[in-house]
């Protein structure tokens, strides 16, 4: 099984992604409740599985999340499409951000001017920062070392974060 996981506020772009997964793979694809305040797309596909796993090496978790090597031998405008898909799935403002993919403009038209990425994952922070270089595209950097805290009388531990912010008034 493969999931993508959305916040319960991101049905509009779960549905886009099920439909794309439908005519991209030939596969069919469900959308669950995970909890509260998360949607799974689900794909059950042991080959695809398989694929993302071990020939293109994803991840698995939050934490070793990557951009396979692969992505970088792709054309500028592959590269550019794989960067918008994963800011409007994991970037903040969302919704302004799959907006974006749907009517095919560039990071330019946004009105906003800052995009911020925040991951757990080392190496993603990493083949983003590659990405983006790649494309010409500037960015700053910020780090938070991962910390315990006690909510509601519950222990906590926290990751560090490493955070990427976007500028978006550049044009490629």
């Amino acid at each position: 099984k493969i999931y993508f996981s959305f916040g319960s506020h991101e049905k509009e772009t779960a549905i886009y992604t099920k439909d794309l997964i439908s005519k991209v793979f030939k596969l069919n694809a469900s959308i669950i409740m995970a909890h509260k305040s998360a949607i799974n797309v689900c794909c059950y596909s042991r080959t695809l599985a398989f694929v993302m796993k071990y020939i293109l090496k994803f991840g698995m978790n939050a934490k070793s999340k990557n951009i396979p090597g692969i992505v970088f031998n792709l054309n500028k405008s592959c590269r550019y499409d794989l960067l918008l898909s994963y800011l409007a799935g994991d970037g903040y403002p969302t919704k302004d951000l799959f907006e974006l993919i749907k009517s095919r403009r560039m990071l330019h038209s946004l009105q906003i001017q800052k995009i911020t990425l925040a991951t757990i994952s080392a190496g993603l922070s990493l083949s983003l920062q590659y990405l983006l270089s790649s494309l010409g595209l500037s960015y700053s950097l910020g780090y938070t070392p991962g910390k315990k805290s006690t909510i509601n009388n519950i222990n906590t531990i926290f990751s560090p974060a490493y955070y990427i912010y976007i500028y978006t008034s550049q044009k490629m």
